[in-house]
């Protein structure tokens, strides 16, 4: 049986969704593209099939891309998906794929960390989306052994390389264009901490919000803390918690952004605060068959919750409903969802779109107590609690 490999796999899963995600139409071949650098990215090598993804600029409503193969070019627009994510394939049912070595390839009104794939005979090469204003840089050839059967292909403009291991039908794309040793790395976007004076405690730290001359670079996040506050000095950072030995312990969900930027309220939700957001809660038994079962406020596997309230409640092991026994101790999972609200912030937070579900998500393990925490539980868990950092 012929392998598949897995960016073939990859490409394949894309080839239904990338055009359902919004409109997208047709330009004349005669209309002059206008790519101004800053919001331009090329596909450094353009020849065969493939695609591509990225996230839009703030503030823009669609994505344009431009391509060129030999004497033809067409321009097609895109509008986003959910958390501003469009994608697109290029191959020979569209119309789109180019087999000669002339072609182009320009997108407008993407934010950089947007990637591409083209897939070969039997295998597919994944690299980023390059700004257009880098391609002047200086340039670096990669290093050739001069085997025959490892064949390198140069783009026209000298930015990168096609490499291909004949035997197996490996390939790769390989950038010319390499970070200049010294340059400093750029600011994220949006809240940070700063302290005046060498001995200013992290109390006295103060939140402020860069807006200018910095990398819009957000990453959003869930984290879940114990007790009904949101302190960093109560976050669960281990990914596990311990059952209590008596009462309950409880959970409090939080969505939290780093490298945002919050419009309306220059300090407002996302670092200090959670954002607002609707949540989804699943939980299994750790390596038992079956699917997850969603949380609500019946109890199950030991885990309830009131989700409108962003909270999970974990009970003793007498209410883990069989998961935790005098013999055996299971280990149960608890995956966590956030789909944000109504938050004034840029970029928007992930959502479930045509191309997968993008959500923030963590997982939480939750565990028996030994024999000696148990035996100990009172002394252990002070307030009926235990989280392992």
């Amino acid at each position: 049986m012929k392998r598949i490999p897995i960016f073939l796999i990859l490409a394949f899963a894309f080839a239904g969704v990338a055009f359902a995600q919004g409109a997208v139409s047709d330009a004349s071949a005669t209309v002059t593209f206008d790519c101004p650098d800053g919001e331009c990215h090329v596909l450094p090598w353009f020849k065969g099939e493939g695609g591509f993804i990225g996230r839009i600029l703030p503030g823009l409503e669609e994505v344009t891309f431009h391509t060129i193969c030999g004497d033809g070019s067409v321009t097609r627009s895109l509008t986003p998906g959910g958390g501003g994510i469009v994608s697109a394939l290029f191959n020979p049912n569209n119309g789109l794929s180019c087999d000669r070595d002339d072609g182009e390839f320009q997108i407008h009104g993407l934010m950089d960390g947007g990637w591409y794939w083209i897939t070969d005979d039997e295998n597919s090469a994944v690299s980023f989306l390059i700004p257009s204003e880098v391609l002047a840089n200086r340039k670096i050839a990669p290093a050739n052994p001069g085997w025959s059967g490892l064949t390198f292909s140069a783009s026209r403009d000298g930015s990168v390389s096609f490499v291909k291991e004949v035997a197996s039908g490996r390939v790769g794309i390989l950038p010319h264009i390499l970070p200049l040793p010294g340059e400093p790395e750029p600011l994220r976007c949006g809240q940070y901490k700063e302290c005046e004076g060498e001995d200013c405690a992290a109390e006295d730290r103060v939140t402020k919000q860069r807006t200018d001359d910095c990398l819009l670079d957000a990453v959003y996040a869930v984290r879940v803390t114990t007790g009904p506050g949101t302190g960093l000095d109560r976050a669960i950072t281990s990914g596990q918690i311990f059952r209590p030995v008596s009462g309950t312990t409880l959970l409090t969900l939080g969505l939290y952004g780093t490298g945002h930027l919050d419009i309306v309220e220059p300090l407002g939700a996302g670092f200090d605060e959670s954002l607002a957001a609707t949540w989804t809660a699943t939980v299994r038994v750790e390596g038992a068959a079956g699917l997850p079962q969603a949380i609500g406020t019946d109890r199950v596997f030991g885990i309830s919750g009131d989700l409108d309230t962003g909270t999970l409640t974990v009970h003793t092991p007498t209410d883990s409903d069989e998961t935790c026994t005098e013999r055996i101790g299971h280990t149960v999972l608890v995956e966590i969802k956030a789909t944000a609200g109504a938050n004034d912030i840029l970029p928007a937070v992930p959502g479930e779109t045509l191309a997968g579900d993008f959500r923030p998500t963590t997982m939480l393990r939750v565990r028996c107590p030994g024999a000696a925490a148990a035996a100990a539980g009172e002394e252990l868990v002070p307030g009926g609690g235990l989280f392992v950092d």
